[in-house]
């Protein structure tokens, strides 16, 4: 990405939780600001977490099958 951009660079903002994928040793030598979003899937993490173990505990995927098993026929060759 330097190599590309060459001295114009001075801001790189990146969509992920980390900065590892960044050299930051060479953008604090050509003065490049880094931008980055800490934290940012912690609480969408943790809720998804939350929300798949109750899906699982109450068997709510195989019931929405049946439920809906009810109303259509559908024949599924293997």
């Amino acid at each position: 990405m330097f190599v590309c951009e060459g001295s114009k660079l001075s801001v790189i903002g990146t969509m992920s939780v980390g900065y590892e994928h960044l050299d930051m040793a060479e953008c604090g030598r050509r003065n490049i600001i880094v931008g980055y979003t800490p934290d940012v899937l912690t609480d969408a993490t943790a809720e998804l977490t939350v929300a798949l173990l109750l899906a699982t505990s109450r068997r709510l995927m195989p019931g929405k099958i049946d439920h809906f098993n009810q109303f259509v026929s559908v024949s599924i060759k293997k």
